[in-house]
């Protein structure tokens, strides 16, 4: 299992925004990970003590760049990628649970190309499902 250090070198992020904590499994379609970070006080993206489902976007994007990494893909011509679009988005909570002991985020890659790619996401707490979508990854203008 990838740790958070190996993680930090393959998102854009540094410090408390690279939320991953761990790679629970990969493969050449898809990528498997977890985290803990939703109920830390540092994290970034928590608004008044709590993490709002909408900031699982975020998870979901890291895990595309980590499966990206993984892969080899150069997607970005070695630039990071962006989010270029949401589609799709499902919110089944407006927050993380307090109680959520860690989070599973499944990102599945459905096309990549030198422009970009479109990644299907669900992001999972304690096995319940609080969100899922699609990530369109775009690379940036040369």
């Amino acid at each position: 299992m990838l740790q958070r250090q190996q993680i930090a070198a393959l998102v854009p992020h540094t410090g408390a925004m690279c939320l991953l904590d761990g790679v629970r499994a990969w493969q050449q379609d898809g990528i498997e990970c977890v985290s803990n970070s939703h109920g830390e006080r540092g994290n970034p993206l928590r608004v008044d003590g709590q993490l709002p489902c909408v900031a699982l976007v975020e998870y979901a994007a890291q895990a595309a760049a980590v499966h990206a990494g993984l892969c080899g893909t150069d997607l970005h011509g070695g630039a990071a990628a962006f989010v270029g679009a949401v589609k799709s988005l499902q919110l089944h909570r407006a927050q993380v649970p307090a109680d959520c002991v860690q989070l599973a985020v499944h990102a599945h890659c459905v096309l990549q190309s030198a422009a970009g790619a479109i990644y299907e996401f669900e992001v999972l707490g304690d096995g319940l499902c609080l969100a899922t979508g699609r990530l369109v990854l775009a690379a940036p203008a040369a």
